[in-house]
């Protein structure tokens, strides 16, 4: 049960991203975009709730505004635990020399 409500979730969510105007893309095997859609239906009864997202913006002070007013995402670069959490990768926002 706790499972099907995490996968459940898991498309609400992103399908809500995958509408919104401040999101680019989002990476979850349960949407149709997802390029793997159809081979995923083949090979899974079910999803999760882990997705990547990519806000419409490289700007590391509005990403970090974001992060930081999320109330039920905890900040995390573990994914052992039972919490929502979010992870922000920065280094791929600055170009290396």
């Amino acid at each position: 049960m706790r499972l099907e409500r995490h996968q459940s979730n898991g498309l609400q969510i992103a399908e809500f991203l995958e509408n919104h105007p401040r999101v680019t893309e989002v990476n979850y095997p349960g949407l149709e975009s997802f390029p793997q859609y159809e081979l995923g239906k083949q090979q899974m009864n079910g999803y999760t709730g882990m997705m990547t997202f990519k806000l419409a913006t490289a700007n590391l002070e509005k990403i970090k505004a974001f992060v930081n007013a999320l109330e039920l995402f905890q900040i995390g670069v573990s994914w052992g635990g039972h919490e929502s959490l979010v992870y922000v990768p920065a280094d791929k926002l600055f170009k290396r020399a």
